[in-house]
């Protein structure tokens, strides 16, 4: 049954691994690349964490973190569609996953 909360946590895991090519083809290092390549692992491994589990809608928390998560995939489009920061971007997506880990580790 999907949730807002799943929502949130598959969009972040959908945009990342649909924009990854174009992220990593960006990178000027390889210390970026590297970066590029965990955050998608990182992004993947919360969407299958949370996959099949139940969120509590209800919970403040969840409220919370769900609304945070809304904002970070909002930004880390914004972010995707000029690459013109890779740096940025690859800090917005770490924030992403932190909040979607953290969502991800609510559900039951």
């Amino acid at each position: 049954m999907n949730t807002e909360s799943f929502d949130q946590i598959k969009d972040t895991w959908f945009t990342v691994r649909d924009n990854f090519q174009d992220a990593y083809a960006a990178c000027q290092t390889q210390g970026q690349r590297d970066a590029v390549v965990a955050a998608r692992d990182a992004a993947r491994d919360a969407y299958y964490d949370a996959l099949g589990k139940f969120f509590d809608e209800s919970d403040p928390y969840v409220q919370q973190l769900t609304t945070e998560l809304a904002n970070e995939n909002t930004t880390i489009k914004q972010e995707l569609s000029s690459l013109q920061d890779v740096v940025n971007i690859i800090k917005v997506v770490g924030l992403a996953i932190k909040t979607a880990t953290a969502l991800a580790a609510l559900a039951v």
